[in-house]
C-alpha cells in the first residue's frame, strides 16, 4: 500500500513510519526537520520536506497515495495561538482538502497525547479520561 505520513519526523511519526516500512509498504514522509529526514531516507522511505500550510505542496504529496497518516501538528508546551492554529487546525484542514482533491481513499488523523498533561504523573490514559481543567498550552 502507498501511505503518505506528516509529521514523520515527530515522535509519533517516524515510530510510525518505521512499522509501516517494516511490513513493506511504499512510504512517502513529509516533516520539517531534515535531519529526521535523512534518517527517514535510510530507512527507505522517499522523504519530502515541506509546509503543512502549503496547498501545492500536499496535493503533489496526496497524489497517487492509497492512505494518508496524518501526525503533522504542532504540540510544544508553550507557543502563541495563531501557530497552534496555523498548523494544527488550518493545516488539517488543508491536508484533508488536498486528500479530498486527490481521491485518496483513506485518512487516518492521528492527535497528540499531550492534551491529557496535567504536570502530575498518569498512567493507562484513555480516550475516555477526562481533559485536564487546563491545559498546558492552545493545542
Amino acid at each position: 500500500m502507498k501511505i503518505l505520513i506528516t509529521g514523520a519526523t515527530g515522535f509519533l511519526g517516524y515510530r510510525l513510519a518505521e512499522r509501516l516500512q517494516a511490513q513493506g509498504h511504499t512510504l512517502t514522509t513529509t516533516g520539517r526537520n531534515p535531519e529526521m529526514g535523512l534518517r527517514l531516507q535510510h530507512l527507505g522511505t522517499r522523504f519530502v520536506p515541506g509546509s503543512i500550510n502549503d496547498d501545492a505542496h500536499l496535493r503533489t504529496l496526496c497524489r497517487g497515495q492509497d492512505a494518508i497518516v496524518h501526525t503533522a501538528g504542532l504540540s510544544s508546551p508553550w507557543g502563541k495561538y495563531e501557530d497552534f492554529y496555523r498548523i494544527n487546525t488550518q493545516g488539517t484542514e488543508q491536508m484533508v482538502a488536498a486528500a479530498l482533491a486527490e481521491d485518496v481513499p483513506r485518512f487516518v488523523h492521528i492527535s497528540t497525547p499531550s492534551i491529557y498533561v496535567q504536570n502530575k504523573d498518569c498512567m493507562n490514559i484513555r480516550e475516555s479520561d477526562p481533559l485536564p481543567e487546563r491545559f498546558i498550552n492552545a493545542y
